[in-house]
């Protein structure tokens, strides 16, 4: 089987005496590689052969065998329910102090104000004595710290 041969593009200089043809600077004439080119052809692959279905022989019924081994002992559930017993013991579920760390006087953190609003506010802000208490979460979404007011204790005594 015999191919065209190969063609090789290029342009020429704009200082060529070819007067250009085509729009802007550069003109493409084709020249010939000057390679052959050989062709391969794809040769079939052999289809696989179909599976041929096994006759089932039926047997008589036999008895199931049973586990030697058979455990005698507490279920999953009640192995979940004291070990939750004992991590409400030592306190496991108890809210734990953080703060953010590293933080700069002038970092921006939200906080959630008494009337469940929130604004922005500078670290030293926050972390001052005269701001009143509160305690710093975790944000499940993004991951960021923020701070949430509480009532001063004086205020739920008097109420």
């Amino acid at each position: 089987m015999s191919h065209p041969q190969q063609y090789q593009y290029a342009y020429h200089p704009q200082h060529s005496p070819v007067p250009s043809q085509g729009s802007g600077p550069y003109t493409y004439y084709c020249y010939p590689s000057g390679e052959p080119v050989t062709v391969v052809e794809k040769k079939e692959e052999p289809k696989p052969k179909p599976i041929e279905k096994k006759e089932e022989k039926k047997e008589s019924p036999k008895k199931a065998k049973v586990d030697k081994n058979i455990w005698m002992g507490r279920t999953k559930a009640e192995v979940d329910y004291d070990n939750y017993v004992i991590a409400a013991r030592e306190g496991v579920f108890r809210f734990d102090e953080m703060q953010p760390k590293n933080a700069q006087p002038g970092t921006l953190f939200w906080v959630v104000e008494l009337d469940n609003t929130t604004t922005l506010r500078q670290f030293a802000t926050i972390t001052d004595k005269s701001f009143g208490p509160g305690k710093w979460e975790r944000d499940d979404r993004y991951g960021n710290a923020y701070f949430v007011r509480e009532k001063p204790k004086e205020e739920e005594k008097k109420k």
